[in-house]
């Protein structure tokens, strides 16, 4: 005998005595795609008894896709063969679909990130240590690859003291917590090459989720130039200040 509840129907479309009419209808309901997997599935929890729970598609009436999860429970007879199966059908559509647009945007950034000229880098507590680095970093530091540069420390890729005489290690954990409390943090930083070369940098920490994970990215530019220009225009006004003191002595 066929039972089939009421949110079964709901779900489906189709009614109790449409299934009871056509014992060969839901099967037809499964995306011809998920077909094989699911009587695969099927046949296999039939002869070994295990309990069944499998997600697929299927069309409902009028060809909306859902997506459904299927858990399956086999009560043997005294033979060993099946004496009754109990089946849950449950409506998955909101979770699979809000599960692609994640894995898309996930896709999204992954593009952005590879191909970005700035260095971008990712940091996951509780040690906050490395965990992605964009080829743009990858180069920034003299890195063989990213397997070299996240098993660096940030503060490893600093001077033991940043400019204003505070240690790397302890300042760049307050720069962390800052950007951890406010979502985002702007800070300029000495950093250091895997050469030994020190250089100077603005860094933007964000707080970010990728998936469930929150994590800090980190976007640092090199200001080499601009802090040279910077001096140039300073030893440039400091030589027009003695010209015009040495004309002031005449």
């Amino acid at each position: 005998q066929l039972l089939v509840s009421g949110r079964v129907a709901e779900l489906t479309g189709y009614t109790a005595d449409e299934f009871e009419a056509d014992r060969d209808l839901y099967g037809r309901l499964v995306h011809p795609e998920d077909r094989q997997f699911y009587w695969e599935r099927v046949y296999q929890t039939i002869h070994t008894h295990c309990p069944m729970d499998v997600e697929y598609r299927i069309y409902a009436k009028g060809g909306q896709l859902k997506w459904v999860r299927e858990r399956v429970v086999i009560t043997p007879n005294a033979r060993g063969g099946v004496l009754r199966l109990d089946g849950i059908l449950e409506d998955i559509t909101d979770r699979r679909e809000a599960e692609q647009k994640m894995h898309e945007g996930e896709q999204r950034y992954r593009a952005l990130f590879e191909s970005s000229h700035d260095a971008i880098m990712t940091l996951a507590p509780p040690s906050w240590g490395f965990t992605s680095g964009n080829p743009a970093t990858i180069e920034m530091f003299g890195a063989a690859d990213e397997e070299e540069f996240i098993a660096m420390a940030p503060w490893e890729l600093s001077p033991e003291f940043q400019p204003d005489g505070m240690v790397s290690a302890g300042k760049a954990l307050q720069m962390i917590e800052t950007a951890m409390a406010k979502g985002s943090h702007l800070f300029e930083w000495t950093h250091r090459r895997l050469n030994g070369e020190e250089f100077p940098t603005t860094v933007l920490l964000a707080r970010m989720t990728l998936g469930d994970q929150i994590l800090l990215q980190a976007t640092v530019r090199d200001i080499t130039a601009s802090k040279q220009a910077e001096q140039a225009l300073r030893d440039s006004e400091e030589r027009l200040r003695s010209m015009v003191s040495s004309l002031d002595d005449i």
